[in-house]
């Protein structure tokens, strides 16, 4: 794969069984346990950070706010430790998802977590980030691209064509 010019990323299951084991330019993707990240830039390796319980689009129970509030950082404090931290994703298990809910499964999550990726740590205050997530909510709506309300619940959008008053 280096010789392709390519980036092996491994689960980090693998590095949980392999360690330090792995060629140093392996990026572990961490799931599951966020310590395992702290030990994994510890070591030397880069991260990308898809915790299950708080980024996966089919845990259909977690809104926006809770996608938004995650600390990708965990408790990595140093700050060449962080730098180890490339960024994150959002993740979505095939089964849970036809074309028709694809879109309304995706946005606004995953724009909450987009938000939070983009910005700085200290920014987490999800009645802040609120207005901006409805101006692009309607803007992926008024381009046709079907996004369920922010406050998806039973009682649905702010109002009927909410986004035509924005």
């Amino acid at each position: 794969v280096k010789g392709m010019g390519r980036q092996v990323i491994n689960w980090e299951g693998t590095y949980d069984t392999a360690g330090n084991a792995l060629d140093e330019d392996t990026i572990v993707n961490i799931y599951l346990r966020m310590d395992v990240m702290a030990k994994a830039v510890v070591s030397g390796y880069r991260c990308i950070v898809s915790m299950a319980c708080a980024w996966y689009l089919d845990s259909v129970w977690n809104d926006w706010q809770h996608f938004y509030s995650f600390d990708p950082q965990g408790n990595v404090t140093d700050p060449t430790q962080i730098k180890r931290i490339l960024g994150g994703e959002v993740s979505n298990w095939g089964e849970t998802i036809d074309p028709s809910n694809i879109f309304a499964r995706v946005w606004p999550r995953a724009a909450a977590v987009a938000e939070r990726l983009w910005s700085a740590q200290s920014v987490v205050n999800t009645d802040y980030a609120l207005p901006r997530l409805h101006i692009f909510r309607c803007l992926l709506v008024q381009r046709g691209i079907p996004s369920a309300p922010l406050n998806n619940t039973a009682e649905g959008p702010l109002a009927p064509g909410a986004c035509l008053w924005q």
